[in-house]
């Protein structure tokens, strides 16, 4: 069975490059050791062989070198005053408030994505969730706004006034699914009326004297060009349609700020990829110069 793939990480690709041109340098000192034995008329096997000995025990010595380099660039990079002139108090001084001014900038933003994270509660007076749970269902049934804020003797225009006070929380999602349900009822009414027509009077000299059918060929045209976008952008009419229960259920919470969502799963995602998984692979620190299974592939690099 193949192993499950995964993406590389910054120093482990930077090793593989590092890696592959010595393979490539140490190969073509070894077919020059061959040929050069094949001319003096001497043992070429022997010959290649002792320079494969050689490249294997230089190989350990050069990767060492490389990771201390890498490590001394890492090192100038994270601390560039390290390699600057030295300041004077006053200098020194402003450095550290300035510092301390950005670490507290950091301190206040992380709070405030914590705070935009947390999932809050819809609280607003007379639009209790038991309020809510039975305008999505009036809603879904009727898909009229109107008949829905009716039903739970609410105005339609407090209806509203609540959906745009939270566009993020369950209520505002479970609304745009049960209109969506809604427009099914009449889409289905619509098409079942293109397709069989609807009884009109015949009149004759003020009297009723029977009925025709007639079609409306702009409804049908409307019908066959007109397609209905989903109710949720991340989920498919029939996902939104199976998920309005547990939406029904959890009426009443905000979701967190996608904004706040999206940067602290790009600071994850930064996390792990400083995190070198190298560091716990097993085998030797180097591996080997021609490694042969997954877990030979990269050393245990220094982070």
């Amino acid at each position: 069975m193949a192993k499950k793939m995964r993406t590389w990480t910054a120093a482990e690709n930077a090793f593989n490059n590092f890696r592959s041109g010595v393979q490539r340098e140490m190969t073509d000192r070894v077919i020059i050791a061959g040929l050069e034995a094949t001319k003096a008329g001497g043992d070429v096997a022997g010959a290649m062989a002792a320079e494969t000995e050689a490249c294997d025990a230089e190989w350990p010595r050069r990767a060492a070198a490389w990771d201390a380099e890498r490590r001394a660039a890492r090192a100038d990079a994270a601390d560039p005053a390290a390699t600057a002139a030295p300041a004077s108090a006053a200098d020194a001084a402003t450095a550290a408030a300035g510092d301390a001014a950005e670490d507290a900038d950091d301190t206040a933003l992380r709070a405030e994505i914590d705070r935009l994270l947390t999932p809050s509660r819809l609280r607003v007076a007379g639009w209790s969730v038991k309020t809510q749970r039975a305008f999505i269902v009036a809603l879904a049934e009727t898909g009229c706004v109107s008949h829905a804020a009716q039903a739970v003797g609410r105005s339609r225009q407090s209806a509203y006034a609540l959906r745009n006070r939270a566009p993020r929380a369950i209520f505002a999602i479970a609304w745009d699914v049960a209109i969506e349900q809604g427009k099914k009822r009449l889409y289905d009414l619509a098409l079942e009326q293109a397709i069989e027509g609807r009884e009109v009077p015949v009149w004759y000299r003020g009297e009723q004297v029977g009925t025709r059918r007639v079609f409306n060929d702009r409804l049908t045209a409307f019908l066959i060009a007109h397609k209905r976008g989903p109710a949720h952008p991340a989920m498919s009419d029939y996902e939104a349609s199976a998920m309005l229960p547990q939406m029904l259920g959890a009426l009443g919470m905000v979701l967190p700020d996608p904004l706040a969502v999206r940067i602290a799963t790009e600071k994850a995602i930064a996390r792990e990829s400083a995190r070198d998984p190298a560091q716990d692979r097993p085998g030797g620190r180097w591996g080997k110069l021609y490694p042969q299974e997954e877990d030979e592939l990269f050393p245990k690099l220094d982070s």
